[in-house]
């Protein structure tokens, strides 16, 4: 697999929603992108090393990619944290 740079993974991820909510207990972060059906197996193959990592950390509750059903170019991210989204975002942003 090759190395992807930021900008480049801005084209390839487009994100069109972004919802995070952060309370006592830490934080969830939900995002919706869209993905060219023709480009999923290299989105899948660039995000998994990704969660991987992410579900190793210490902080991270849960972290899933799903697909709707009826529209395969729709992923939504799912993940939670101990601490909120502040720190995520600064940490990982």
């Amino acid at each position: 697999m090759t190395s992807t740079s930021p900008p480049e993974h801005r084209n390839l991820v487009p994100i069109n929603n972004f919802v995070s909510s952060t309370g006592k207990d830490g934080s969830l972060m939900v995002t919706d992108i869209y993905i060219f059906p023709d480009r999923l197996a290299e989105y899948v193959a660039l995000v998994t090393p990704v969660v991987h990592k992410m579900r190793a950390m210490p902080e991270c509750l849960f972290c899933e990619i799903s697909q709707d059903p009826t529209d395969p170019a729709h992923i939504r991210i799912q993940h939670s944290w101990t601490k909120g989204t502040d720190w995520f975002t600064e940490s990982h942003g």
